[in-house]
């Protein structure tokens, strides 16, 4: 999935599937990755937005990867 592609309005779904992908290209941040994930369902279940929350982990995904 491109960054291209997550312009869109981004679902838990989504970003249960870029986590996938990433897990598999960056094997050693796979704990770290799932706690992104984690961090934004819950607050998507306390009732914060779902597509602010899915942007923000893969924000934070992508500057745990570039080293940020």
């Amino acid at each position: 999935m491109t960054l291209k592609e997550l312009n869109n309005y981004m679902t838990l779904r989504d970003l249960y599937q870029y986590c996938v992908d990433y897990c598999e290209k960056f094997p050693s941040f796979k704990d770290q990755i799932w706690e992104f994930y984690d961090l934004a369902q819950m607050e998507v279940e306390s009732g914060e937005s779902e597509d602010h929350e899915c942007e923000l982990a893969v924000s934070d995904i992508n500057d745990l990867i570039n080293g940020l």
